[in-house]
């Protein structure tokens, strides 16, 4: 069986995207993800998305979201730029809310970028410092849709060993928690962010790009923020709990994949 897909970039973060189609409601979408994200015998993603149409009158969606590993997650900022973008070419709906597990995101398919706006359940900063190998680290942890721990300016003094230990505390249990670097050098606040479900650092996190806005906003009130990830530079606004993403998102290809672990 070959199924038709999208793929979608949004500041170096990439998406599989499928139609929500009648045999997938009997197939299991986290092995789907895994077989479908793997970079060497798959079309290699960091994430596959499923969006589902509830109202096309309405401009209603929903999303299934899962990571790379096939492990589910609430939210997941870049890839909900980019299913707009993938609202927008396959119905030609510019404006639409999506349903998340979160709750509901309103969401504007923009030129090759898109915008993202939802309410936090709680946009408080709770500061905490974990022991790892009898080093300190002191962080601030916010879910902002998912969990994330947020170091300042430790970029250059963390390793991905340390952050796959921090991610793995067990202050974070059962769910872990993603771990975010922000670092403030001349002016420019960088970001990355090493993400669950992907056990490595990705080229961008909107989650994370939120994350880090709330810690700068701590320090500095202010309502828009400009951050830099690895894979490009993303816009924030703060309303209180209300929260928007701008950020490109592209289309790089289409294609069919051929189905090897599946009977349908």
């Amino acid at each position: 069986m070959s199924i038709p897909f999208h793929k979608y970039v949004g500041a170096g973060n990439d998406f599989v995207f499928l139609e929500f189609q009648p045999p997938f409601r009997s197939m299991d979408l986290s092995e789907l993800s895994r077989e479908m994200c793997d970079r060497h015998f798959g079309i290699g993603a960091d994430g596959l998305v499923v969006v589902e149409t509830i109202s096309l009158l309405d401009k209603e969606f929903k999303w299934h979201f899962f990571n790379s590993d096939g492990s589910s997650a609430e939210m997941c900022g870049n890839a909900a730029r980019c299913a707009f973008q993938f609202i927008h070419k396959i119905h030609n709906v510019k404006t639409a809310t999506m349903e998340a597990l979160c709750g509901t995101l309103v969401g504007e398919a923009l030129e090759e970028s898109a915008k993202v706006t939802w309410q936090l359940q709680s946009a408080d900063l709770e500061e905490k410092t974990l022991n790892i190998d009898g080093n300190a680290w002191d962080g601030f942890f916010v879910n902002t849709g998912v969990p994330h721990f947020v170091l300042l300016n430790k970029g250059d003094k963390i390793s991905k060993e340390v952050c796959q230990k921090l991610q793995d505390h067990p202050e974070f249990a059962p769910h872990k928690t993603n771990v975010t670097l922000l670092d403030q050098s001349n002016g420019t606040n960088k970001t990355k962010t090493f993400e669950r479900g992907v056990c490595d650092f990705t080229l961008a996190c909107g989650t994370g790009v939120i994350a880090s806005s709330l810690v700068l906003q701590s320090l500095k009130e202010e309502q828009f923020y400009d951050l830099v990830a690895p894979g490009g530079e993303l816009q924030v606004e703060i309303n209180d709990k209300e929260v928007s993403l701008l950020g490109p998102a592209e289309l790089v290809y289409t294609g069919e994949f051929q189905l090897r672990r599946f009977n349908v």
